[in-house]
């Protein structure tokens, strides 16, 4: 359920790799967001994935995400990963895998890392 409102934020995203994500804390969503390339980035192919963008908007409304879970549609990376540990995150479940660094990373901060399969709609 979760990862599917992470893949609905998606669909919301106008980049070439569109990705959603949301922490929740237990059933409370703490803070979501999608892929976007900021206004000052336009000119680039530079885009924050919707995990970043999350931490982002997290932050400037002053919300804790300390024993949180992600669930992104996209796994993350290694700079990502090193934001995730120091905002005290438990848990990361994604559609595509996080990054070999990033998982190792994760896994070493006793972060849970969860692949799910997506699931074709009937």
């Amino acid at each position: 359920m979760t990862l599917r409102r992470a893949a609905n934020l998606a669909k919301l995203s106008g980049t070439h790799e569109p990705s959603g994500a949301v922490f929740m804390r237990g059933d409370e969503l703490i803070a979501g967001g999608y892929s976007l390339v900021p206004e000052c980035l336009s000119e680039s192919d530079t885009s924050l994935t919707g995990c970043q963008v999350a931490l982002a908007l997290a932050l400037k409304a002053g919300v804790s995400l300390d024993k949180s879970a992600l669930f992104t549609t996209r796994g993350v990376d290694e700079e990502t990963a090193k934001l995730l540990i120091l905002a005290g995150i438990r848990r990361v479940e994604s559609y595509t895998p996080c990054t070999d660094d990033a998982t190792e990373l994760l896994e070493d901060a006793k972060i849970e890392v969860v692949l799910k399969k997506r699931v074709a709609k009937k």
